[in-house]
């Protein structure tokens, strides 16, 4: 998922640079902030898509962590009585 993300904002930066490197986009605060705002809009539904499972697995995964951290301290405790 990250990488997927991360690949997205390189394509957009290269695709940027590019179009700087080829004079369409004059070298000006305001066209170069234009242009990253128009790439970026249209990049955001697949961001948010990804972005949102990353956060959700990533949710999953620290509830899963405490679930097996409390299955072994039961573990451990049956042991130890036992």
């Amino acid at each position: 998922m990250s990488y997927f993300i991360i690949s997205i904002a390189v394509d957009s930066a290269f695709d940027i640079a590019g179009k700087i490197q080829s004079g369409d986009v004059p070298l000006n605060v305001e066209s170069i902030s234009e242009l990253v705002s128009k790439t970026s809009q249209g990049n955001e539904h697949s961001t948010d898509i990804a972005t949102t499972i990353l956060l959700a697995l990533w949710v999953i995964g620290i509830v899963d962590s405490f679930r097996e951290g409390r299955a072994r301290e039961r573990s451990k405790e049956l042991n130890t009585k036992g």
